[in-house]
């Protein structure tokens, strides 16, 4: 006897098969043999007794708070524990209900139902498709102060060695990055950053699969597009102007929204959260709405968790463990840990001996639920993800 972990319906399906399972009967049995566990954050008393009460009419189950019962709280948070197919019967139960309970069941709908997109629409009529492999996103600093690589790089010859050496061994997108964004670092002006970035993004225009320019100012990214790249990548995610948001919809860029606890000068004094996921997940929701407002389908957004942005190492390894708690937002996730000083501090190792740490990180982070990875040493991670890919045969490879 031994008990099995299912993490899809594919896990689900080849299990059946192994058994010997009736075709028909896989196809009856996979809805019951697939558990989720979904949380609703806020819900008044009457609506979540009601709820509760439906899920337990289809075979479900619905924690909520004690004082629920009596009305003695505002509103409580609601788990709820189902297979597909009671969720099926929740949702179709639920629309003749009252206090907005139909709604729930959409949502409930969307978020179980609902595919994730993976044909990211970029500027210039390019397309980034993930449904195949995960895409793996090569950095190229041009600065002289960025945490890993300042100042090795900042020659136009130099630079484009370094992007035709990644796109080389495997790059899927070239990142560009004109500022620094570690933490402490100076500020410089859209002027400087322009003349840092423009020439290679423009020499890199016909060589390079898809270029990202990594900046926070609106008309560094508006230049970088007119030259050539294809997604504005966005460590406040829109929070910070949405001339930069207006800007990526001008163009039909694909866009980059990373979480960020402050700024640059200030998110690694002391950050703090109360419930860390349940912030992350609001300020993204949050970026996504600003990009919807400047006329961005959901097909041109990536959502990045923003490790190390404003995150103890106890935040960052808590993000690596949850996050497929962002796949709920529908949206490709890019994660990007690599030589983050986090590493270094669990092992003391320097920035430049944080590869095998990296690596780890980058394959965690696929297996639950990243579909893009940014990264310095692009060689061994294309090697380590391409592994990943195989192994997990959910991306045809």
């Amino acid at each position: 006897m031994r008990e099995v972990f299912i993490k899809n319906k594919r896990d689900l399906t080849h299990l059946f098969h192994t058994i010997g399972v009736h075709p028909m009967g896989i196809e009856r049995m996979i809805p019951r043999g697939m558990f989720h566990t979904v949380l609703l954050e806020k819900i008044k008393p009457i609506p979540a007794n009601i709820l509760k009460q439906e899920c337990l009419s289809v075979g479900a189950e619905c924690a909520i708070h004690e004082g629920s019962m009596t009305h003695h709280i505002e509103s409580t948070q609601a788990l709820m524990m189902a297979t597909e197919e009671q969720y099926h019967l929740l949702i179709k139960n639920l629309e003749g209900q009252p206090f907005g309970l139909p709604k729930i069941g959409e949502e409930l709908k969307r978020l179980l139902f609902s595919p994730s997109n993976d044909l990211v629409l970029l500027a210039h009529d390019k397309t980034l498709d993930l449904s195949k492999k995960t895409a793996v996103m090569g950095i190229l600093n041009v600065t002289p102060d960025s945490f890993s690589d300042g100042g090795l790089y900042t020659t136009l010859n130099k630079a484009r060695e370094r992007a035709e050496s990644m796109i080389q061994e495997g790059a899927d997108i070239i990142d560009i990055g004109g500022e620094s964004t570690r933490p402490g670092a100076e500020k410089i002006s859209a002027v400087e950053e322009i003349d840092r970035v423009i020439p290679l993004i423009e020499a890199l225009s016909q060589i390079a699969p898809i270029i990202s320019i990594d900046t926070t100012k609106p008309e560094v990214a508006e230049d970088a597009l007119k030259a050539g790249a294809h997604i504005v990548n966005d460590i406040f995610g829109f929070h910070g102007s949405m001339d930069m948001a207006k800007i990526a919809a001008k163009y039909d860029a694909g866009v980059v929204l990373m979480h960020i606890q402050g700024t640059p000068e200030t998110m690694q004094k002391n950050p703090r959260y109360s419930d860390l996921m349940r912030e992350v997940i609001t300020y993204l929701e949050e970026s996504i709405h600003l990009a919807e407002m400047a006329g961005l389908s959901l097909n041109h957004v990536i959502i990045d968790p923003g490790i190390g942005f404003g995150k103890t190492v106890e935040h960052n390894l808590e993000l690596l463990q949850r996050l497929r708690e962002l796949t709920a937002l529908k949206v490709p996730i890019l994660v990007g840990t690599s030589r983050k000083s986090f590493i270094g501090k669990i092992d003391g190792s320097s920035v430049t001996q944080r590869m095998g740490g990296s690596l780890a990180t980058a394959v965690t982070s696929v297996l639950n639920g990243a579909s893009i990875v940014r990264v310095h040493d692009v060689k061994e991670t294309v090697q380590a993800i391409r592994v990943i890919d195989t192994m997990m045969k959910e991306k045809n490879v």
